[in-house]
């Protein structure tokens, strides 16, 4: 059986930090993040990644988010269990991500005396292997991987956006499996940034739906410089100051999220 604990050949940085409106609003940073390391009984290492932002108008989404990040990542590690090599997930297996999230959500949901739509949140994962990666995405938010021909940092899915301005997705709508983008690569993914709506405007261009290549080529840099194994807790720290600068927070009121991978070389 695979394992989340075994060292290996990524290294990770990630940090949520709470938007300036949040702060002002004395409102809790919605936004979560995770990242895992599961090795199999092959030795092949693969990274599980996840962000999720939780929706400002639910009175719980702090708490939906984390739970739909560690649901993610718990129900990925189990299909990795079974043997199933990421590039052969199919929109089955996605779906099912998907119906563990919001069964757990359900769980909470009652707990709290809450319905489920209190804890609403998107969903942006990856789950890369040596030759082959699925993703899946509800709602806003992205992520980006270098392309393998010039190194240039393409998205993987758009942003989706709602019906009406400033809304999007969240998987814990039953209809939302049907706006759910899942895709698989068979080929090697090198490095991966993973983020929460709140850097979105800042790091995509919308008029030609490309990504700001130079933004991702800085910050991979230290990360690619780290002698660590699995997630770097300094230079996550640093990566946590960055986020909460002003650079970042006079471009962005909402809480921000970033997580960096790349296999170490």
């Amino acid at each position: 059986m695979g394992n989340d604990l075994t060292p290996a050949g990524w290294v990770l940085a990630a940090a949520s930090v709470r938007g300036r409106d949040h702060i002002r609003d004395d409102a809790p940073c919605q936004d979560s993040q995770g990242g895992k390391l599961w090795c199999g009984p092959n030795g092949e290492e693969i990274l599980l990644a996840a962000v999720s932002d939780g929706a400002g108008s639910a009175s719980h989404s702090d708490i939906g988010s984390r739970l739909t990040v560690d649901t993610f990542l718990q129900v990925c590690m189990r299909l990795l269990d079974d043997g199933r090599a990421p590039s052969s997930w199919t929109r089955s297996d996605a779906e099912l991500v998907v119906a563990a999230i919001q069964e757990r959500l359900d769980e909470e949901a009652e707990t709290l005396g809450v319905a489920r739509r209190d804890l609403a949140a998107t969903l942006v994962g990856s789950v890369i292997g040596n030759n082959g990666a699925a993703f899946l995405q509800v709602g806003d938010g992205a992520m980006v991987t270098p392309s393998s021909e010039d190194g240039t940092w393409m998205w993987v899915h758009w942003p989706r956006q709602g019906e009406y301005a400033n809304t999007t997705f969240f998987v814990t709508q039953d209809t939302e499996v049907q706006q759910m983008q899942f895709d698989t690569i068979g080929q090697r993914v090198e490095s991966v940034a993973l983020f929460s709506d709140g850097l979105q405007s800042l790091v995509l261009k919308y008029e030609d739906q490309s990504v700001h290549s130079a933004f991702f080529d800085q910050m991979i840099k230290p990360v690619q410089r780290s002698e660590q194994h699995g997630i770097d807790i300094e230079l996550s720290g640093q990566l946590a100051a960055y986020l909460s600068s002003d650079t970042i927070g006079t471009r962005s009121g909402d809480d921000v999220t970033l997580l960096l991978a790349t296999r170490r070389r």
